[in-house]
This record gives structure tokens, C-alpha cells and sequence, in this order.
């Protein structure tokens, strides 16, 4: 595989999980709150 190819299949992948974590992060969180900092005691 050249590496121009293997290092756009990393930013490929990078992108993707990033997009996947926000996606997450704001229909879980939001609706849950099992993770979130405002549902932990302080």
C-alpha cells in the first residue's frame, strides 16, 4: 500500500470517529446524563 494511501486511510478513520464520538456524545449524553459532568457529585 503506498503511503499516501495508508496515511488517507488514517485521516479517513480519524474523521470518522470523531464524527461518531460528538454524535454520541450529544444524543446520549443529552438524554441520558449518565456520563455527563452535571450528573456527578461534586
Amino acid at each position: 500500500m503506498p503511503r499516501l494511501a495508508l496515511y488517507a486511510s488514517i485521516v479517513c478513520v480519524l474523521a470518522v470517529a470523531a464524527a461518531v464520538v460528538s454524535f454520541m456524545e450529544g444524543s446520549w449524553l443529552g438524554s441520558s446524563g449518565c456520563c455527563s459532568p452535571d450528573s456527578r457529585p461534586t
